[in-house]
């Protein structure tokens, strides 16, 4: 399905477009079928222009980066896909500014080695820094949300502007960038003083604990699919997911090549070849069972994209 506005005008506008790239191999999960036009960022100026190039076209348009918290539909996108891989760093007293299309294993790996507390909980998280911003990614009771000072963004008006942090206006696994359609460029985050060993130390249990229960690198997977449920008698104020699912006997559903990963229920891997539709019916089927059981309806922490939407990283 060709996308509307005047996709002509906009290939003559961007450089390095390219139609029918398949998106699968930038995302974790392994899915997703051609864009209709394609075009990688690999500056935050080149990000803006096409962002802008896109709206002044009509083009619909969608950002993504790492791609770890995306199923994408296996028949494609139509309108612009950019994938964000700007990645620059700056490090002074206590402070990292980076680029959204930053790896976040990179950004925490940085921070541990200069001795620098904040971010050590999300080891082994895997994407985007702008990607764990748009989503406030974190862990065992942390975000980074916790320690973002500000950013640089996008507006829908397409003017560049530096927010505080209350502007994200963060809370579990959300960011207001889901609603503003502001595109992040580039965040700001403040550390604390630490010691690398102990830093170094906590990472390698998180990460330790991650390979017992999480699926190999190679397992293509999006993580845990389904937000846990806040609740403030349970450890860091929420119920875990996969706990609810693990009850209802999650790990024995599979739909065509997706299934549940037998040793998180919170996890649906790709074992090869798996559909769009399979996923969100396994989703779907995993949530159902929940509800029954529980009464407990599960909200989905990745992002299905089966149409054409901006603002996503």
């Amino acid at each position: 399905m060709r996308a509307g506005g005047r996709v002509s005008e906009l290939k003559a506008r961007l450089r390095a477009v390219r139609e029918g790239a398949l998106l699968y191999p930038f995302t974790t999960m392994k899915v997703g079928g051609p864009a209709e036009l394609y075009v990688e960022a690999d500056t935050s100026q080149k990000l803006v222009e096409a962002v802008i190039a896109a709206r002044e076209t009509g083009v619909p348009y969608f950002v993504m980066a790492g791609g770890s918290n995306l199923v994408i539909d296996d028949a494609g996108l139509s309108g612009l896909v950019i994938r964000y891989t700007a990645s620059n760093l700056v490090a002074d007293n206590l402070t990292i500014g980076c680029e959204g299309g930053l790896e976040l294993w990179a950004l925490v790996q940085e921070a541990a080695n200069r001795g620098w507390a904040g971010l050590e909980n999300s080891a082994g998280i895997p994407g985007s820094v702008g990607g764990a911003v748009f989503g406030n990614a974190g862990a065992f009771g942390h975000s980074i949300g916790d320690i973002t000072e500000s950013g640089i963004i996008l507006t829908p008006a397409n003017s560049l502007e530096t927010v505080g942090n209350d502007y994200f206006r963060f809370r579990y696994r959300h960011s207001y960038l889901k609603e503003s359609g502001d595109i992040l460029l580039s965040v700001k985050l403040k550390f604390k003083p630490g010691n690398k060993e102990e830093l170094w130390k906590k990472m390698k249990e998180i990460l330790a604990l991650r390979a017992e229960k999480h699926p190999p690198h190679d397992w293509p997977c999006a993580g845990s699919f389904f937000k846990n449920i806040e609740k403030a008698d349970e450890p860091y104020g929420k119920l875990a997911a996969g706990i609810l699912l693990d009850k209802v006997g999650a790990k024995n559903l599979r739909i065509g090549q997706a299934g549940v990963y037998f040793k998180h229920a919170n996890i649906i891997v790709n074992h090869g070849g798996a559909r769009f539709a399979d996923i969100r019916r396994l989703a779907n089927l995993m949530r159902q069972k929940v509800q029954e059981e529980f009464g407990i309806t599960l909200e989905e922490e990745i992002r299905y994209v089966d149409g054409l939407g901006s603002r996503s990283v």
